[in-house]
């Protein structure tokens, strides 16, 4: 079937009158696909690649031109055993002409389908053409393109352990060891290395997420004489490390002492996403200061002992030794040594010009600062799995790049591989394989120790005051009632919303509510295709059953296994609420935006640190009178003139004071 490229199919399926490409009938300016002529009581079928409920909407086209209500183009689908999923639950008859419809494949369950399209005649004779057409759109599977290197799985005679063949267009299939492989002359459209050697079952070598089907070889039409079945595709390297830059070595981070006529040696950060930060000064007149060894996206406030000022300007150029900076210039210097900070956004993006803030975009960016070479698409895991999440960084030390990446990715509750250099959310998904008695030489399974019932979480990190912003409190009852309160630090400092900070800390305390196993197990085959992130079906009489999430994987060449710790949660995750939330708004920070005295009266406007008004809070002067603000945060006092105290209280935020003059 050329002119339908690399569409994987089983042509013939169950036996059936095979289909073939009708020129005289496109679609798109391509060849259909048409059922064969049949007899009365026959059938003609064609059945794409396999599929799980991971791979989105399916659409197709087709047509037919037969005796209407009688014979009939049907579609089902059928499991990967063959067993009919569901019959028939879409048909055509009688003259129609071209039309698309589509399936969604998230709506089924677990496991691996295909589409079956099939004519079936049920009257003597024929109407028309007496024929079904389909032309595949989208979402159907594919072969690998030209080239690739593919793992499979295949069906006997060569699913024998330590089997090993290789399959080349017009090449013959032969295996190293004595196995009776049958020779084939195949026009085929992949190059491919096939093995068995794996003990779990499956090939050994490196795999990505499988791109699974069933491949017809020998033919172009995809009259199958060998079955090649689950093909996993290789995955291309999305990276690639430069000498001498590894995970172990550190963020080359410069020094000020690194600029000519700088005076300070502290290390010049480098920002993400939105952050409050404390500039590097880079002369002895308090004028200018470095706010990132980097361009930034824009700087949006500047405070001096807390008071927003507005003397100043954003300069982005080149240094002295020719590395782009962002530089802070101010019209004086701060009075009497007073701190100074800056609310910056940080890194853009090199190809797109936006702010670097998610967190498959930071660590990409790390890595390129590394010198690492990574793919566009790189860490897609993490962009699936929290797709709208911004995070607020600073990297001022210099840590192990290794130290760095964990330090964006796990505290979101995310696993990362090493190896692999990728990550994903912390929670099983379908597994790849399975390991059993059969597959494990050692097998050793321990309750994790970190159980909790409420956990504190802390967020919204300050670089410049050194501190968290907020907090949440979430509590899981039915662990309460159960394990009494048992109470967890949750720091998750770029998070900067409480939103994010509700969802994440929710879920991560939805784990630790709940009894957790740590499984180490050793299989046969170093190769084997299993990485931290990939989930495993564990059932091993020894050790608790179930789905389980591999954190780590180490080879061990010398003695051909691979050893794997696995985390799998007992039961299912409990209910979690929130129980509190606290803003720590800090009074230099929170100073009121407008004093207004006039005939004995004073009008203050009480906002937060981000310059929002706080309406409805609990305003007392002096520890004496109080009165509640407005919706617009302005509360009122009889006074006068003169240094007063201002004390704020508001449900949700941690109580603060303000010192103000009037």
């Amino acid at each position: 079937m050329s002119g339908w490229g690399n569409f994987v199919w089983d042509n013939g399926y169950g036996d059936t009158a095979p289909w073939a490409e009708d020129t005289a009938v496109p679609y798109d300016g391509r060849p259909s696909l048409r059922s064969a002529p049949i007899a009365q009581n026959e059938s003609s079928s064609l059945a794409s690649g396999l599929f799980d409920n991971t791979a989105g909407t399916i659409t197709w086209a087709w047509r037919v031109d037969s005796r209407l209500n009688y014979d009939k183009l049907l579609v089902h689908l059928d499991r990967e055993s063959g067993e009919r999923y569901l019959q028939g639950f879409e048909g055509i008859s009688g003259n129609e002409g071209w039309a698309e419809y589509s399936i969604s494949a998230g709506t089924l369950p677990p496991g691996q389908f295909r589409l079956v399209f099939s004519y079936t005649k049920e009257a003597a004779g024929g109407v028309g053409s007496d024929a079904a057409w389909i032309a595949p759109i989208s979402g159907f599977p594919v072969l690998p393109p030209a080239g690739s290197e593919v793992a499979v799985a295949v069906r006997a005679p060569l699913a024998v352990p330590g089997a090993y063949a290789q399959v080349w267009p017009w090449a013959t299939m032969r295996a190293t060891s004595p196995l009776s492989v049958p020779r084939a002359q195949a026009m085929t459209w992949i190059d491919a290395r096939v093995s068995a050697r794996s003990a779990l079952g499956r090939p050994g070598g490196v795999a990505a997420q499988p791109a699974v089907a069933d491949i017809a070889v020998p033919s172009p039409l995809g009259q199958p004489t060998l079955q090649v079945r689950r093909v996993r595709l290789a995955p291309v390297p999305a990276y690639a490390p430069a000498p001498g830059r590894l995970l172990a070595d550190p963020l080359p981070l410069r020094k000020g002492s690194d600029l000519p006529h700088y005076r300070t040696n502290r290390e010049l950060p480098w920002v993400y996403g939105r952050v409050w930060i404390s500039p590097v000064p880079l002369d002895s007149a308090g004028l200018l200061w470095l706010v990132a060894d980097h361009p930034v996206t824009a700087v949006e406030r500047v405070t001096v002992a807390g008071v927003q000022i507005d003397g100043w300007q954003l300069v982005q150029q080149v240094d002295a030794t020719g590395q782009a900076v962002a530089l802070l210039r101010l019209t004086r210097p701060p009075a009497d040594g007073g701190a100074i900070a800056v609310r910056v956004v940080g890194r853009r993006h090199p190809v797109t010009g936006q702010a670097i803030e998610h967190p498959a975009d930071i660590v990409a960016d790390l890595l390129r600062q590394c010198g690492w070479v990574v793919a566009a698409d790189a860490f897609q895991g993490l962009r699936e799995a929290y797709p709208a999440l911004a995070l607020g960084m600073v990297f001022g030390a210099p840590v192990p790049l290794r130290d760095a990446i964990g330090a964006v990715i796990e505290p979101i509750g995310a696993v990362w591989s090493a190896p692999r250099v990728d990550a994903w959310a912390r929670r099983p998904r379908n597994p790849v394989a399975t390991l059993d008695a059969s597959a494990a030489e050692r097998v050793s399974a321990r309750a994790a120790a970190e159980l909790a019932s409420v956990a504190r979480i802390s967020y919204a990190y300050d670089w410049a005051a050194g501190a968290a912003r907020e907090t949440l409190t979430v509590e899981a009852p039915e662990a309460i009632e159960r394990y009494g309160r048992m109470v967890v630090d949750i720091a998750m400092p770029a998070v900067r919303t409480a939103r994010d900070a509700l969802e994440i800390g929710s879920a991560r305390l939805a784990d630790m509510a709940r009894p957790q196993w740590q499984i180490e197990i050793s299989v046969a085959g170093a190769d084997a295709p299993i990485d931290a992130g990939d989930t495993v079906f564990l059932a091993h009489p020894r050790i608790p059953g179930g789905s389980a999430l591999i954190t780590a994987a180490a080879r061990d060449r010398t003695r051909d296994m691979l050893d794997l710790t696995a985390w799998l949660p007992a039961g299912g995750a409990p209910r979690v609420v929130l129980a509190q939330r606290g803003l720590m708004v800090e009074a230099d920070r929170a100073a009121p935006s407008a004093v207004v005295y006039r005939d004995g009266v004073a009008t203050f406007t009480v906002t937060d640190d981000s310059g929002m008004p706080l309406a409805g809070a609990a305003v007392v002067l002096d520890g004496q009178a109080m009165r509640n603000t407005d919706r617009f945060g302005r509360v009122q006092f009889t006074t006068s003139r003169g240094a007063h105290t201002l004390s704020v209280y508001m449900d949700g935020y941690a109580p603060f004071q303000m010192d103000v003059t009037v």
